[in-house]
């Protein structure tokens, strides 16, 4: 007798910024962070497509189905495009559950259209941080950027409040902490 076994979530799993994984020299806790929900997901049974930008480290891909790796050419203008058709595209192909997409102020003006053009793909957005914090005259490019997503997670409940301020209560209803934690294998003795 064959056991009737659901198949595996995929989820597109995407970084929008050309230099994320250049950044401090591709140390720090922002690339921990990325490693850390794609080894999440992986270790229950989820199909990851990544769609990030070019220099994803093997300790990030190997726990991806697939890492779509967008590379910078031209201007950043010209890499949103890129990486919003690329999402797009995957989303089709692989009959994605859901995208799941990190916040980027550089990005955030492109967020509605991919809500947009996802259609009925849910989009959850990860908030670490808003533009708005930094930039006060953000704020309708915020606002709208957190009104794109279908769900929002954010790393503290002060983030969440400053969420609720700039999207309002419609979006804050929407929002949910996951606070950042640590994988202890990564400091088990091999």
């Amino acid at each position: 007798m064959q056991e009737n076994q659901e198949a595996p979530h995929r989820i597109i799993y995407s970084l929008p910024h050309p230099s994320f994984f250049a950044q401090l020299d591709g140390i720090g806790g922002h690339i921990s962070h990325a490693v850390g929900g794609v080894s999440g997901w992986h270790d229950n049974g989820v199909d990851i497509y990544a769609v990030v930008p070019v220099g994803s480290p093997q300790v990030f891909s190997k726990w991806c189905k697939e890492t779509i790796e967008v590379p910078r050419n031209g201007s950043r203008l010209t890499w949103n495009n890129s990486i919003l058709h690329t999402v797009v595209n995957t989303a089709n192909i692989h009959k994605v559950d859901l995208v799941y997409i990190r916040y980027v102020g550089g990005f955030a003006p492109w967020l509605p259209r991919l809500r947009r053009l996802l259609g009925s793909i849910p989009l959850i957005l990860e908030v670490n941080s808003l533009l708005t914090q930094r930039t006060p005259l953000a704020y309708p490019i915020d606002r709208q950027a957190l009104k794109a997503g279908s769900d929002v997670i954010t790393v503290s409940d002060e983030q969440r409040s400053t969420i609720k301020r700039v999207g309002g209560e419609s979006v804050f209803d929407r929002t949910y902490v996951m606070q950042n934690a640590v994988d202890h294998r990564r400091f088990e003795d091999s």
